[in-house]
């Protein structure tokens, strides 16, 4: 179940990829994209299930994905900066817009948060193999590394 959330959000991200390629490629808009199957996101879709998640999957010991796991988080850090800087270099006006009240006043506006929070429940069972697989396994050291990654995250 946790792999069909994580290839949903995946496939959602491979789409404006795609489009922001497009466009940094030919210098055209989205809109003159020609079809092709190569250019189709389910077909860049199996490529990455084939190319990245299968071979990781592959090895049996989960210290493999310590490698990846530096990318990835280099890829966090990435577009974090790259959002810090992109906000920052708006013009002023744009900036200080106010967001309106009355979408977040409504006591209905909480359930928004029902898929991430639903998302969170469905990753969570991956901590019972990263822990297996730690060296230091007493409960103090697991607590230091999952408020450290929780800090990290926020």
């Amino acid at each position: 179940m946790i792999s069909v959330a994580f290839l949903v959000i995946v496939n959602d991200q491979l789409e404006k990829l795609r489009d922001s390629m497009y466009e940094l490629a030919t210098g055209l808009p989205t809109s003159d994209t020609q079809h092709r199957f190569y250019t189709d996101q389910r077909f860049l879709l199996l490529l990455l299930c084939v190319f990245v998640i299968l071979s990781l999957s592959v090895s049996k010991e989960i210290s493999i994905q310590k490698y990846s796991s530096v990318l990835g988080t280099l890829a966090a850090t990435y577009l974090t900066v790259a959002v810090i800087i992109k906000y920052h270099s708006r013009p002023a006006a744009a900036v200080h817009n106010t967001p309106p009240l009355h979408s977040s006043s409504s006591w209905a506006s909480m359930f928004s948060v029902v898929p991430t929070i639903c998302f969170g429940f469905q990753c969570h069972e991956a901590s019972i193999a990263i822990y297996s697989s730690m060296e230091n396994q007493r409960l103090s050291h697991w607590v230091f590394v999952s408020v450290v990654a929780m800090i990290i995250c926020f």
